[in-house]
């Protein structure tokens, strides 16, 4: 079985791989600002990180993140609407979260 992986290059030339996902924050999980510039729009952020998954990772930390959106959505919004991603562990891309 073929399966995709996540790979992060540091600053100080460190590579880092995952099978789940990566969680990309300070380690002391403050609150840092960040401009998060993807497919050609950028948006500025103020949160404790950015989860990114594999399709491995997509059952487990981004699963439980998307069912808390939808169950805070349907609760405020009244409505059902079902935002999440599984991926295959194969899959050729990866999900990233704030």
């Amino acid at each position: 079985m073929e399966v995709t992986m996540a790979k992060a290059q540091l600053n100080d030339g460190q590579t880092l791989y995952a099978f789940n996902d990566f969680c990309i924050g300070v380690a002391t999980h403050m609150s840092s600002r960040y401009t998060i510039v993807f497919t050609g729009q950028q948006e500025k952020q103020s949160s404790s990180g950015i989860i990114v998954s594999t399709g491995a990772g997509s059952t487990g930390w981004l699963s439980s993140i998307f069912n808390m959106t939808n169950n805070i959505n349907r609760i405020k919004n009244k409505k059902n609407v079902d935002c999440g991603t599984i991926l295959n562990w194969d899959d050729d891309k990866l999900v990233f979260v704030v």
